[in-house]
């Protein structure tokens, strides 16, 4: 068993994860597309994410990707770790994996054996649930003024 003492806690994971989707957002939003094209790059960008261990999301709330006993983890387990996500709307369940367990695993992390650590626990974590507002905001906007349009004629 692995200690929990830099288990991020959820608010940072989840200002992680809109962090990403806000990426891919701008990034569909600035460079429309056939529809099997934005469906591949958020696809492939869901999988290679965390390629270097921390995605734009992790890098900026002080998260990373590691294997069970702390150690960088081999690629392959960083990109299997997100097949889940790339699921519609299963970033849900994994939500609840993540809660229900003391390390913050989630379903993704279990399969594979990985983790993800926080390397500044001193940035509070209720201080990122305050920090999601503006992105779901800037997401809402975005989708809204910008993407809808692409999809919706």
């Amino acid at each position: 068993m692995t200690d929990t003492m830099n288990t991020p806690g959820p608010n940072k994971r989840i200002f992680a994860f809109l962090v990403d989707q806000l990426v891919i957002l701008v990034l569909v939003a600035v460079c429309p597309s056939h529809n099997f094209l934005a469906f591949l790059f958020v696809t492939l960008y869901w999988l290679l994410r965390d390629i270097r261990g921390k995605s734009p999301g992790k890098l900026l709330s002080g998260l990373k990707v590691v294997d069970r006993n702390g150690q960088e983890a081999d690629i392959p387990k960083k990109i299997l770790r997100n097949l889940t996500i790339t699921l519609p709307f299963f970033f849900i369940v994994e939500y609840f994996f993540m809660r229900t367990s003391a390390e913050g695993l989630r379903l993704g992390d279990r399969m594979v054996g990985t983790r993800v650590i926080d390397l500044n626990p001193s940035w509070k974590d209720r201080n990122f649930l305050l920090l999601t507002i503006p992105i779901l905001v800037l997401e809402y906007v975005i989708v809204k003024m910008f993407v809808m349009p692409l999809y919706i004629k």
